[in-house]
């Protein structure tokens, strides 16, 4: 074992690496809904990360 605790059940640990690629499709789904007109779809795509924030 390296030390650290075990992930809980849900709980998502990002490196800086891994916040940039979700940043850039992040991006991408906002540019796809506004193609769209969806804004609906990008307001749930943004759930994600305040919830990986908690």
């Amino acid at each position: 074992m390296d030390g650290q605790e075990p992930a809980l059940s849900g709980e998502t640990r990002l490196e800086a690496g891994d916040l940039r690629a979700a940043v850039s499709v992040l991006r991408q789904v906002r540019d796809i809904s506004r193609s769209l007109g969806n804004r609906a779809g990008m307001g749930r795509a943004l759930e994600l990360p305040r919830h990986a924030q908690e």
